[in-house]
């Protein structure tokens, strides 16, 4: 009887001999920032994010302490560092925050957040010179009177939002119905 061909030669042994390896899906990870700040003279939750290029409020958190917000021109997306978000802010509101000595009106942009109050970004941490420690976690405030967002390192940020105008819209949209009106009778006859 002749030898059957082998279906399935391995190439690579020490794949197989590898690929067995447990993984624990553990990971030990510290405690990230999270401070209590008033808000209009009630505590809430804040993140501080080093990395966020704004200072957020909750939708939940603006609607329990009736804060007026106000809806803005354009709405502005949300880029995070995961790609195929979505997110747009488009709602804003200005409210007394209080937390060690500092005391200010603050503006913040209104998003659907998950596990916090606030989210304070860059702009706060920057114009109240904040300086965050991890082991031991430290939060001190170097200013309590708002410093000018200004320097070397200073970048603009801009709306790339477009404007509708909307008596050039209707006119171009009155233009197109005669088109295909005109376009319609033309083919009839």
């Amino acid at each position: 009887m002749a030898a059957q061909p082998a279906l399935f030669t391995p190439l690579i042994s020490a794949i197989q001999q590898n690929s067995g390896t447990l993984q624990d899906f553990k990971q030990l990870i510290p405690e990230p920032a999270v401070v209590v700040v008033n808000v209009n003279g009630h505590p809430a939750h804040a993140l501080l994010n080093s990395g966020l290029l704004a200072d957020f409020m909750s939708a939940k958190l603006a609607h329990q302490l009736n804060i007026k917000a106000f809806e803005l021109q354009k709405p502005l997306p949300v880029h995070l560092v995961v790609q195929g978000s979505h997110a747009k802010i488009n709602l804003g509101c200005q409210a007394e925050l209080a937390y060690q000595g500092i005391s200010a009106l603050r503006y913040f942009d209104i998003i659907n957040l998950l596990n916090y109050d606030l989210i304070l970004g860059t702009p706060f941490m920057f114009q109240h010179q904040i300086m965050i420690g991890f082991n031991l976690m430290t939060v001190l405030a170097g200013s309590v009177q708002a410093q000018k967002i200004q320097g070397k390192h200073i970048r603009t940020l801009e709306s790339w939002a477009v404007s509708i105008e909307t008596e050039k819209t209707k006119l171009s949209a009155q233009r197109c119905l005669v088109n295909v009106k005109d376009n319609g009778e033309k083919t009839n006859n």
